[in-house]
């Protein structure tokens, strides 16, 4: 037998098999669900939107790779004089009055600067996905065609990543079953479903950073090497490869989604016994493995930071301030009594069922103080994802986190996913798809928690047994709740992208089994 302590890696008793296929099945539905509104066929190519009463650019990607592949980095848009004119285009009235029905073109959430459009969001898939593309085959890659691509990456990786957890720190104890669970946990929280969806191009930038923060955890967990003949600490040594590549995919966050940068900062939890003990990092000794962690992030700043420069005149200017959406970003200053009501909001705001199809309701946002920007939305986090209430029982196993030392990582997402969902409440408001940015966090958590709750209920035989085979019967019917209204909202007429807008075929057939 292997020894069986961190870093050692024996297998756990999973059926890779039964896991791959399970994954396979996984990013099926994924892509399944993302074919029911016809989306594909609907957000393509600029078209003027009378809810907004502006253009959307529905290929701001593709047009964002094609500038970068002429050579420039604004983009190719027309700007009409009323606009240019404007004392303050980024106010939604000034700008609402000079549009004239569409015939004065203005284009929604794109950053405009000193007369021309830029694009704001992160450059990182245009550069990898978008322009590629074009030299290939010659065309423009559709954004929704990219969505589906990113999302299936994200739910391998994601795969990928639980697996090693369990390998790591739980190869003893982890089953097939086990790992299956905390997969579907994370297919349920990370919101990956909503944004396929909704394949826009605000999708795009937040499933390539998810995609890089599971490569990048993936490749940091595995660089730790034990056993070997050589080396201090009984031949523990870090792999510089594992290091390096780790970084570089962690580092890509900052020109795909800057909130996702936080998370480069669970090396310190996740690597602290070879920083301050073992002494492999951050030591002369370790001068070669610490090189190969930070260099890799000099690599990718200095060309992030360069086209920032270019494009504002600074370094840190990411241009999001720019935009031109339903207020001013420069002049929006939220108050900090309306953030506590936003986050009800977000978390903890119940369903809002009916008794007619499709039974659930987009939530009532009655705001007590102030205003606040506000998407549809069908419930808090914790109501749409209860199997994210794992975490609650993160005390529960804290003498086991801590002896596997993932005590320290648990808390420290647990305070990144509240940094990251504060900060977006505060700047831009609610939107489901910003479930995204936290909800991961919380699904490792909840993982860490379930294979340290099946790892006690070994321990404590017969007892631990039934209590543990009672949680995966209340985790499995609370997959079955996320599953069920996740699925009826996708019918709401409000919902972004909805089924009854962009498929009517298809709602009227599903609405007719309900007469």
């Amino acid at each position: 037998m292997i020894r069986n302590r961190e870093g050692a890696h024996e297998r756990p008793a999973v059926s890779i098999p039964v896991y791959a296929l399970v994954t396979a099945l996984l990013v099926a539905c994924f892509l399944g669900v993302g074919v029911l509104n016809n989306a594909a066929a609907v957000y393509q190519g600029t078209s003027y939107d009378p809810s907004i009463r502006h253009y959307a650019d529905h290929d701001q990607y593709a047009r964002l790779a094609d500038a970068l592949l002429h050579g420039s980095v604004s983009l190719d848009l027309p700007v009409p004089d009323e606009l240019a004119e404007l004392e303050n285009p980024y106010a939604f009235e000034n700008r609402d009055a000079i549009q004239d029905g569409g015939n004065v073109p203005i284009f929604w959430d794109h950053a405009f600067y000193e007369g021309k459009y830029y694009c704001y969001f992160g450059v990182v898939p245009a550069v990898l996905l978008y322009a590629p593309y074009q030299l290939i085959t010659g065309s423009w890659l559709a954004t929704p065609a990219a969505v589906a691509f990113l999302g299936s990456c994200f739910l391998v990786c994601a795969a990928l990543l639980l697996y090693r957890v369990a390998r790591r720190w739980f190869a003893r104890s982890a089953t097939t079953g086990s790992l299956v669970l905390v997969l579907l946990c994370m297919f349920a929280g990370s919101n990956v479903v909503y944004l396929g969806f909704v394949p826009t191009f605000y999708s795009v930038p937040i499933l390539t950073s998810m995609v890089f923060t599971m490569l990048g955890l993936w490749f940091w967990m595995g660089a730790r090497r034990e056993g070997g003949t050589s080396g201090a600490h009984g031949g523990v040594t870090l792999s510089a490869w594992h290091l390096a590549a780790g970084s570089a995919c962690m580092a890509l966050n900052l020109g795909c989604r800057p909130q996702f940068m936080l998370a480069c900062f669970l090396a310190l939890p996740l690597f602290w016994r070879e920083i301050t003990r073992e002494r492999l990092l951050f030591s002369r000794a370790g001068l070669g493995s610490t090189l190969a962690a930070l260099v890799p992030f000099v690599v990718v700043f200095a060309p992030l930071f360069a086209y920032n420069y270019v494009r504002f005149g600074s370094l840190l200017d990411f241009g999001s301030f720019y935009n031109l959406t339903g207020f001013d970003m420069i002049g929006y200053n939220q108050s900090w009594r309306l953030t506590p009501v936003l986050l009800f909001y977000y978390l903890i705001q119940p369903f809002n069922l009916s008794g007619s199809f499709p039974f659930v309701q987009a939530t009532d946002l009655t705001y007590p103080v102030s205003w606040a920007p506000f998407e549809p939305m069908y419930g808090g986090y914790f109501w749409l994802v209860p199997c994210a209430l794992l975490v609650l029982a993160l005390p529960v196993v804290r003498r086991e986190l801590k002896q596997r030392n993932l005590w320290g990582i648990s808390l420290l997402m647990l305070l990144f996913a509240a940094v990251v969902l504060v900060a977006d409440a505060r700047t831009a408001g609610i939107t489901q798809r910003y479930f995204s940015d936290f909800g991961w966090y919380l699904m490792l958590v909840a993982a860490f928690v379930l294979f340290s709750l099946q790892a006690r209920a070994g321990e404590k035989e017969e007892k631990g047994a039934r209590n543990y085979r009672i949680l995966v019967v209340v985790l499995a019917v609370s997959l079955g709740i996320s599953a069920l209204v996740g699925l009826l909202s996708l019918f709401s007429p409000v919902h972004y992208a909805s089924i009854a807008a962009l498929n009517p075929a298809l709602y009227d057939a599903v609405a007719g089994l309900f007469g």
